[in-house]
């Protein structure tokens, strides 16, 4: 899991928002972690997306996961 300032380097070399630095300077590690993808989509939009997938890679993976064995089911079925 990466730290508060790897996160800071992170937006600074990638996304390069201020705004987005801003509230992560303001808010602590655990707000940021339970801030869900929605809502960092709604205040950052795409940047927020890619904030949140870089918070969370885990999370990605397991979305990943489950559409392959969905479609593994769906193929089954026929």
């Amino acid at each position: 899991m990466m730290s508060k300032p790897q996160l800071l380097d992170w937006i600074k070399s990638y996304i390069r928002n201020e705004a987005m630095e801003a509230a992560v300077e303001r808010y602590s590690w655990d707000v940021l972690m339970n801030f869900t993808e929605e809502k960092w989509e709604k205040y950052f939009q795409l940047d927020g997306v890619a904030l949140y997938n870089k918070l969370h890679p885990a999370s990605t993976e397991k979305e990943v996961i489950v559409d392959v064995n969905l479609e593994a089911k769906e193929e089954d079925e026929y």
